[in-house]
């Protein structure tokens, strides 16, 4: 079994902007993560990124896939009370 951590970061070593602005990957760095994305078999964020940025945790970019990877949402508080849109 392999993890694979992947994350991204201002030159300043921050995960957002002061604005809370969390988007500050590359149109180039997105397409390396999907082809990340569609290579692995499941996808693990905190329940704080899926209330605040409500991703879509699936691969768009790239060529050949033909699913995306198993989406595992950590909530060891059971704040995320609707995240069916995920399943």
């Amino acid at each position: 079994m392999h993890v694979i951590l992947n994350a991204s970061m201002s030159l300043d070593g921050k995960i957002a902007t002061r604005s809370g602005e969390s988007r500050i990957s590359s149109e180039v760095d997105l397409k390396r993560v999907h082809k990340l994305r569609a290579s692995v078999d499941a996808i693990l964020v905190g329940i704080s990124t899926v209330i605040k940025d409500d991703p879509m945790l699936d691969v768009r970019y790239g060529a050949n896939y033909t699913k995306s990877p198993t989406r595992v949402i950590l909530d060891s508080f059971e704040r995320g009370s609707d995240v069916s849109a995920y399943w």
